[in-house]
């Protein structure tokens, strides 16, 4: 028999935290550190959903609900996020069915759309996603194995990049660990001045704060940087979990990129992975195939294996879905004149 609880509390019972960390193949975005940044950060709110057989949790699905335009625009703009889940042990499909059934009975006119971003990790459930309404689209991502250490990742990298990681070096570009205590700051405003040119909605500086407050103490978020006469001009979050190693935001000021601190801070993260135990980098997204991204062509550069891993929408408000969708190009546009 299967039983489904909802768990909306930032605290999770031990019982839960025991499921977590008993599976190894489970993203840091199932975790309960992401659990507890939803539930803290402002523009964001999470739930956790649990699915018992025979009484033992049997599988899990974390939910990020995200409201980046305020109260007053969150009825047309607010979604739900679900990264690398559901998650079952044992890829048990009638579990991660009954998950998605009541998920979707509770989610029901809350939010305008769920959108489900499956990592490698997860196992092909496309049927059941499908059988439950939801829309699938390609996706594509990088993965380089870092189990073959650094000589062998080098030897990977195509030769421009190689080419290009030198040259940053030759331009004086340096890289290290950010210092917490004085340049949080400096690193989220990099990231400001690049979704602000991109026209992307970025959370708060607060949810990187609290990010780090509650990740940073076990190593699970580390901030790179690459510094240009002693000015931090890129960077690179990480999260490192189980033994992989997540490229979760990074960027580089404009003025800087013909310097190339992105080739270098990317390769400097991917061998400190090497070198310090880690099996997997994962680049985070690599957009849709077919269509012009020059993310992609940045990341496809560092050898690594390219992967359709696909994501699934449901849309729960077909109405505000379309309003939301001109209301988003109206906000691109204003913030294009600003």
């Amino acid at each position: 028999m299967l039983e489904t609880v909802i768990h909306k509390d930032i605290h999770a019972g031990e019982d839960i935290k025991s499921f977590i960390d008993s599976q190894e193949d489970i993203s840091v975005f199932q975790s309960l550190y992401f659990h507890e940044l939803n539930k803290r950060s402002e523009s964001t709110d999470g739930i956790i959903i649990t699915c018992r057989k025979s009484g033992k949790i049997a599988g899990i699905m974390l939910v990020q609900i995200q409201n980046y335009f305020g109260k007053a625009l969150g009825m047309i703009s607010k979604r739900a996020v679900i990264t690398g889940g559901p998650h079952s042990a044992n890829n048990d499909s009638g579990v991660i069915e009954e998950i998605l059934r009541e998920y979707g009975k509770y989610i029901r006119n809350r939010l305008v759309y769920t959108q489900v971003r499956r990592l490698y990790q997860n196992h092909d459930f496309t049927g059941l996603f499908l059988r439950n309404g939801y829309v699938y689209s390609d996706h594509l991502n990088y993965i380089i194995d870092l189990s073959k250490g650094e000589e062998e990742c080098w030897k990977n990298l195509h030769s421009k990049r190689r080419n290009e990681v030198r040259k940053a070096t030759k331009e004086g570009i340096t890289f290290s660990e950010i210092r917490y205590d004085t340049e949080m700051d400096s690193a989220y405003n990099i990231l400001k001045s690049i979704y602000g040119k991109a026209r992307l909605p970025l959370p708060e500086a607060g949810f990187f704060d609290s990010a780090f407050e509650i990740m940073g103490k076990d190593g699970v978020l580390r901030i790179f940087g690459g510094y240009f006469e002693g000015k931090l001009i890129g960077v690179m979050y990480i999260l490192c979990y189980k033994g992989v190693m997540y490229d979760w935001y990074a960027g580089s000021y404009p003025e800087y990129l013909k310097k190339c601190p992105n080739d270098l801070i990317t390769w400097e993260v991917i061998k400190w992975g090497a070198n310090n135990g880690y099996r997997t980098f994962d680049f985070g997204g690599a957009g849709s195939p077919g269509k012009e991204y020059g993310v992609r062509d940045f990341k496809k550069k560092f050898g690594g294996m390219e992967i359709n891993t696909g994501r699934f929408e449901l849309v729960h408000k077909p109405s505000v879905m379309k309003f939301s969708k001109k209301g988003f190009r109206l906000w691109q546009i204003i913030r294009k004149r600003k």
